[in-house]
């Protein structure tokens, strides 16, 4: 890989697979938030 660090949440990301990895993982916990919000709202009663 590319021997190049990161830091990330103070954790160190030394390949760049790693670090596309969590960011699509960080992503992924934030696309499920937005779903939620949007879910409870569609569904709230008013």
């Amino acid at each position: 890989m590319t021997g190049m660090d990161v830091e990330l949440d103070g954790a160190k990301v030394t390949s760049l697979a790693e670090f596309h990895a969590e960011m699509s993982r960080l992503l992924d916990l934030l696309l499920i938030r937005i779903k939620e919000l949007v879910w409870s709202r569609m569904y709230a009663v008013p």
